[in-house]
C-alpha cells in the first residue's frame, strides 16, 4: 500500500508529525484517517525514500514535497547509471586498445624475423648524366585496396578486381614508371624518385558492415602478398636507375585502420604494417646497404615533403567530405586549414580516397586527387560513376614546380569496358 501513497497523504504525515511531540501520537492521529497503514509501513516508506527517521520532522514544519523529492532522487539515480555504463565502455575500450596494440607490437617484432625475399631483377645500362635540367620524378600510390573483390556477376559486369588483377595491374604500373623515367632521362638529369604512398593500400577487415562478402583474402594475407609484389617492383625500378635516389613516403589510409574510428592512434594501421614488411623486404636495397632506396614513413595522418623547393602536403583524404562526386568545396577548405596549422604557404596539397582523378588549380599551386585500382564496384551506384584505374605521375621542376603530368592507366580502354549484358 505504500507503493500507491498519494501527495496529500505524504502531505497529512508531515502535518500529523508537526503538531506531536511523540511519533506514536502522529501515528495515531494518521491511522484514523488512513486505516490500514501501521507504523512499520510508515517507518519502512521513508526508508526506501531516502527520508530519514520519521522523528526528523516532529514539531516541524511543514515544507516537504515529496513529489518533487523522488523526482530528484529518479534523476540522480539516472545519473549514476550513466556514469556506471560509461566506466564499463571505457574498460571496454581500454582492453580492445591493449589487445590491439600487442598483436601490432607482435607483428612487429616477427618481421625482422622472415627471411630475406629472393628478388630477381634485370638491370638496365647506366644512363650517362650530362650537364642538363634536373628534376624530380613522383609518382602517387593511392587506394590498391589489396584483398578487396569485385565480382563480375555482382556488379552486372560492370568491372572485375581481386588480388590477381591488382597484380596485372601493379606490373603495368611497374613498366609505365620505368618507361617515364627512362623518357625523361633522355633530355635532362632526374636527380630523385619519389613514391608517396598516401593510404588504403590494403583493404584491411571489419571497416564497413559486411566486408567480409567482398575480401578476397584476409589481412595479414594482404599485407604478407601485397609488401612482396610492391617490394619486387620498387626493386626493379632500383636496380634500373642505381644512381638515382628512391624515396618511399608512407601514411594510413582509413581501410587499414584497426578497430573503429578513433580507438587506436593513427600508426596502429594495417597500412603501416605493410610499408615496415617493404621496408625489412627491401632492406638490401637501401643506402646503408650500398643501394639507393630511402625510407619515410608518418605516424601521423599526413606527411609533408619537399621536392626541388615546393612544398608537397600529403594526406589520405577521409575527412574531406564530397557529395555526387569530388568533394571540390571541401578541398579547398581543408588545404586553407592545413596552411593555417602549419603556418607555411602548400604549393600541392594531395590526397587520395575518393577514387577519381583530379587536378584543381588554385593560386599558385595545385590541389591534386590520385585515382585508384579498384575500379567500379557496387559502390559506383551511390557515387554515381566509374573510371578506368590510374595513378598520377609527375616531373617537378626547381623553377616551375610541377611540368609534366600524365595518367599511368592500369588498363587498357578494352580491358576496362563494362561488360554488361543487354537484353533485347
Amino acid at each position: 500500500m505504500g507503493k500507491s501513497w498519494t501527495e496529500g497523504q505524504w502531505k497529512f504525515l508531515l502535518e500529523c508529525l508537526a503538531k506531536e511531540n511523540k511519533v506514536a501520537n502522529a501515528y495515531r492521529m494518521f491511522s484514523e484517517k488512513y486505516p490500514g497503514i501501521d507504523e512499520a509501513n510508515i517507518r519502512k516508506m521513508f526508508r526506501r525514500k531516502g527520508l530519514g527517521s520519521p522523528k526528523d520532522y516532529l514539531g516541524g514544519e511543514v515544507d516537504f514535497d515529496p513529489a518533487r523529492y523522488i523526482e530528484g532522487e529518479i534523476e540522480k539515480r539516472k545519473s549514476e547509471l550513466i556514469e556506471q555504463a560509461e566506466k564499463r565502455e571505457l574498460t571496454k575500450y581500454r582492453k580492445q586498445q591493449a589487445i590491439t596494440e600487442l598483436l601490432t607490437d607482435q607483428l612487429k617484432a616477427e618481421i625482422y624475423r622472415l627471411p630475406k625475399p629472393k628478388v630477381i631483377a634485370p638491370k638496365r645500362d647506366k644512363i650517362l648524366k650530362r650537364n642538363r635540367d634536373s628534376i624530380d620524378i613522383m609518382a602517387i600510390v593511392s587506394d590498391c585496396q589489396i584483398g578487396q573483390k569485385v565480382n563480375l556477376k555482382d556488379v552486372g559486369g560492370l568491372n572485375e578486381y581481386n588480388f590477381d588483377v591488382f597484380l596485372k595491374e601493379l606490373e603495368i604500373w611497374k613498366n609505365e614508371v620505368i618507361r617515364f623515367i627512362e623518357v625523361q632521362l633522355l633530355t635532362q638529369d632526374v636527380d630523385n624518385i619519389v613514391f608517396p604512398m598516401i593510404g588504403d593500400i590494403v583493404e584491411g577487415h571489419d571497416i564497413f558492415s559486411g566486408q567480409a562478402y567482398h575480401l578476397d583474402m584476409d589481412v595479414l594475407q594482404q599485407v604478407t602478398k601485397g609488401s612482396r609484389a610492391f617490394s619486387e617492383a620498387f626493386a626493379e625500378i632500383s636496380l634500373s636507375f642505381p644512381d638515382i635516389p628512391v624515396k618511399i613516403i608512407g601514411l594510413p589510409g582509413n581501410h587499414g585502420r584497426v578497430g573503429k574510428k578513433g580507438e587506436t592512434p593513427n600508426n596502429v594501421n594495417w597500412d603501416v604494417i605493410t610499408y615496415t614488411y617493404i621496408e625489412h623486404e627491401l632492406r638490401d636495397f637501401t643506402k646503408d646497404y650500398g643501394g639507393n632506396i630511402e625510407f619515410q614513413w608518418s605516424d601521423a595522418w599526413f606527411q609533408l615533403y619537399k621536392s626541388k623547393g615546393w612544398l608537397f602536403c600529403f594526406i589520405h583524404g577521409e575527412d574531406i567530405r564530397g557529395w555526387m562526386g569530388l568533394p571540390y568545396y571541401g578541398v579547398d577548405k581543408a588545404k586553407a586549414k592545413y596552411m593555417e596549422m602549419f603556418n607555411q604557404y602548400i604549393t600541392y596539397f594531395c590526397l587520395g580516397h575518393h577514387h577519381k582523378e583530379a587536378i584543381l588549380p588554385s593560386d599558385n599551386g595545385e590541389k591534386i586527387i590520385n585515382g585508384n585500382w579498384v575500379g567500379g564496384t557496387d559502390g559506383s551506384k551511390m557515387w554515381m560513376g566509374s573510371n578506368n584505374p590510374n595513378q598520377w605521375i609527375f616531373t617537378i621542376n626547381e623553377k616551375y614546380g610541377i611540368l609534366l603530368r600524365e595518367k599511368i592507366y592500369l588498363k587498357t580502354r578494352h580491358e576496362s569496358k563494362p561488360k554488361i549484358k543487354i537484353y533485347e
